[in-house]
């Protein structure tokens, strides 16, 4: 493809993800407000739809973190509390597979995550100027278009109920969120592609996917599972789940 083969991407649980194409940015910053902590976890299963505000903020923390240790390669959640800040609390995916994760979280923080994703970055090593970051957009909108194309399966559980009645047919529609006009990132020295000699720092990036917010659940222990896959015909070439043992904090032992 005309990227040089330079573009590399995380679905899912790998975790990554500006302007938007076609879209007010104030508006979308309102869209993004959070709504008041719930009182009980049914309440949570009230997914709420996604804003790009919130891919792009997600997809500078993921990028922000190491690679080798960081969240998306976390095998055990020894890494979910990490960079984490503000009132939402993000999860990460993985780069393919299943993970189980366990982590505690402060209370009142929604969750938000990705459920099968994909980014590009625009390295000053490959894309010396604005004109070559152009040149290649086409090409990646295609990508992420045959992305979507083939998305086949789509997981949001809490507590083993499914957050998004629709299944399916309603969480590819409402839950993708493509974000394809270039954004600033700072990429970890120790990052996805280090080994291609891309040093790290500020660069531009874009993404898209299916991602999910979640209400705050309240005190206590929780099990949320997420993740998604990517199929031609019967053939699943890509899959990924990560199931987090979350404990919100909140009790008086906590």
């Amino acid at each position: 493809m005309a990227y040089r083969a330079h573009t590399f991407f995380l679905l899912s649980c790998g975790l990554l993800g500006g302007l938007l194409a076609g879209c007010d940015a104030t508006s979308d910053e309102a869209d993004d407000a959070s709504d008041e902590p719930v009182a009980e976890a049914a309440s949570a299963l009230q997914g709420k739809r996604p804003t790009k505000p919130l891919v792009r903020e997600w997809t500078r923390w993921a990028m922000s973190e190491p690679w080798t240790t960081g969240p998306i390669k976390d095998q055990t959640g020894a890494a979910c509390q990490d960079g984490q800040d503000g009132s939402t609390w993000f999860l990460a995916g993985t780069t393919g597979g299943p993970v189980t994760r366990n982590c505690t979280i402060p209370r009142n923080r929604d969750l938000f995550f990705p459920l099968v994703n994909s980014w590009c970055v625009f390295p000053p090593e490959w894309y010396p100027d604005q004109a070559s970051i152009e040149a290649d957009l086409p090409a990646i909108r295609e990508w992420y278009a045959d992305n979507l194309a083939h998305t086949c399966s789509l997981t949001v559980r809490v507590d083993g109920q499914d957050a998004f009645a629709g299944g399916l047919v309603e969480m590819v529609d409402d839950l993708y969120v493509l974000v394809d006009h270039p954004f600033e990132v700072e990429l970890n020295a120790d990052n996805f592609v280090s080994a291609y000699g891309v040093a790290g720092g500020e660069m531009p990036a874009t993404t898209s996917g299916h991602f999910a917010r979640l209400k705050a659940l309240p005190p206590g222990d929780h099990v949320v599972e997420l993740g998604g896959s990517r199929c031609d015909g019967a053939d699943v070439w890509f899959e990924t789940s990560a199931t987090y043992h979350l404990h919100v904090q909140g009790h008086s032992h906590d």
